[in-house]
């Protein structure tokens, strides 16, 4: 350390004291960290099925994570992650949308060619998925259902 110029030892204690904090940061304030033990099928079948510039979108908005997570998965872009706001699109009210025949206009409107539909939203918002004349059932899964544009 007698060796050090100065310069040398204040950047030495800077690195330190920021090392420090950082410690002491997630000492107290963990990281969140997020268990997803496998990807839906859903999404293998994204992967699997359809060209690498697939545009899709996911139903209901608590999923919405879930597929933001699966990202390096199915590797298909996702139209409304969670939370997603600019000055001419909110994700959480164009997700909310989606159960209505305007909603299923905008995704066509915005590119999107995929709807998955999980089974734990609305039962009539399912029914209304599976009877749109602007959807066809491409796929049942045990958790949701994967919908193409018509």
């Amino acid at each position: 350390y007698k060796n050090y110029s100065i310069g040398m030892k204040k950047a030495l204690g800077f690195f330190i004291s920021l090392l420090v904090i950082v410690t002491l940061i997630e000492t107290y304030i963990p990281p969140k960290i997020y268990f997803t033990p496998a990807p839906s099928q859903s999404f293998m079948y994204l992967s699997k099925n359809t060209p690498y510039n697939t545009v899709f979108a996911v139903y209901p908005n608590d999923k919405l994570h879930e597929a933001f997570f699966n990202l390096p998965v199915h590797e298909r872009f996702l139209l409304n992650p969670k939370d997603y706001k600019n000055n001419e699109f909110d994700s959480s009210i164009f997700t909310k949308s989606l159960s209505t025949s305007g909603g299923l206009q905008r995704l066509q409107q915005l590119g999107g060619k995929y709807l998955i539909v999980f089974k734990n939203g609305k039962e009539a918002d399912i029914t209304f998925f599976k009877s749109s004349n602007l959807l066809e059932l491409r796929k049942e899964f045990s958790d949701s259902y994967v919908f193409v544009m018509n």
